[in-house]
């Protein structure tokens, strides 16, 4: 178990980017004998016990203010995941994307990032692997 107090920067699920983009070209075919997902469009969920990776959480960690490091870069690794299904270019993503961003429109501030909307399914088991403490608010995601 990570003990922030002792070391606030040690994170078991740390990766570079230079890591993350590796694989790029790497593809993941939908198993035809699989429910797809309707958060992730994954066949099956990317969630799921199918998919697992041997960087995921065995047990839930303590609620902790600085889980939110730890949780992003666990985000990272699903995006990659995700990418090599190309969800991120399926047409039905984009178009919940667009929605997302016109309803939410109000909210963008001038400077533009580049960000794809993590699926439900993912965002709930990270929390769940890393959780906040009570009374302390998760950052809003526009699937929600």
């Amino acid at each position: 178990m990570t003990n922030f107090d002792e070391n606030p920067e040690e994170c078991e699920a740390s990766s570079s980017l230079s890591e993350i983009g590796e694989y790029e070209e790497f593809i993941v075919e939908k198993d035809p004998l699989s429910t797809e997902c309707h958060h992730c469009f994954s066949q099956p969920c990317v969630t799921g016990e199918t998919y697992r990776q041997l960087w995921w959480e065995t047990e839930n960690k303590q609620q902790h203010a600085r889980n939110h490091h730890c949780r992003k870069e666990v985000y990272k690794k699903f995006w990659v995941m995700l990418s090599h299904r190309q969800v991120w270019k399926y047409a039905r993503y984009l178009q919940r994307k667009k929605q997302a961003l016109e309803k939410y429109s109000h909210t963008r501030k001038l400077v533009w990032h580049k960000r794809d909307i993590m699926p439900n399914c993912v965002i709930q088991l990270v929390r769940r692997w890393y959780p906040n403490p009570d009374g302390v608010p998760y950052m809003g995601h526009l699937w929600n």
